[in-house]
């Protein structure tokens, strides 16, 4: 056997909480990322770790692919996760969370995949659809984290809303960038995802939702 492997990151202007907050929020799978994912279904969580299934199109590959997968969240700044699905191989992930300041962080994947030998010529082609798949992913994520970010800067809290409009109060002069995010595992859901799962709710569709106006 050989270890196939790749190494990808990228910098966003969040703190890293709300990156892991977007990790572990499965429910955003099907809708954000419709053109990559058909289905997930969680079967177990706790305050650290998700186990789900999911079935997803990978970047050269034309197929429908059902995977599990486990993720694990062993400290704030690092995330194991582990995917089983063709040939019963074992995709092994490391996500290592680097704070660069109060409100950015860099987000470095490490991928591994233990083949038979005779594949040791996929090496290149590894590194190639693990890189597209999370460019592509990391993508179509930005605008969602950094709307998080600016509501939580006016005082949003997840199922409360925020308080100035529930009490219809004035707004806030100013954002709150100083308010730290915390990391809390597991996500609250709305959906039937832990029951029956959840399934891409389109084929298609314009890309809005969340690069909306700024709040301020």
């Amino acid at each position: 056997m050989v270890e196939l492997t790749s190494r990808v990151e990228q910098v966003m202007n969040c703190p890293k909480g709300i990156i892991i907050w977007n990790y572990f929020d499965h429910e955003h799978v099907v809708g954000t990322h419709f053109k990559h994912y058909q289905y997930v279904k969680v079967h177990a969580e706790a305050a650290n770790w998700c186990f789900s299934e999911r079935s997803a199109k990978v970047p050269f590959i034309p197929l429908a692919l059902k995977a599990q997968h486990f993720s694990v969240l062993e400290s704030e700044n690092l995330m194991r996760s582990y995917h089983t699905g063709i040939a019963g191989l074992l995709l092994q992930q490391e996500f290592h969370f680097e704070d660069l300041g109060p409100n950015a962080c860099r987000v470095t994947v490490v991928n591994k995949l233990e083949v038979p030998a005779v594949l040791k010529f996929l090496q290149p082609l590894f590194s190639r659809l693990t890189a597209k798949w999370f460019q592509t992913t990391w993508v179509e994520d930005v605008d969602m984290r950094l709307r998080r970010l600016k509501l939580w800067q006016l005082g949003f809290q997840d199922f409360i809303g925020l308080d100035y409009v529930n009490k219809k109060t004035p707004a806030p002069a100013r954002p709150n960038t100083e308010r730290p995010y915390p990391i809390q595992l597991p996500v609250p859901k709305l959906t039937e995802i832990k029951t029956t799962g959840i399934r891409r709710p389109f084929a298609k569709s314009e890309e809005v939702g969340y690069g909306l106006p700024d709040l301020q």
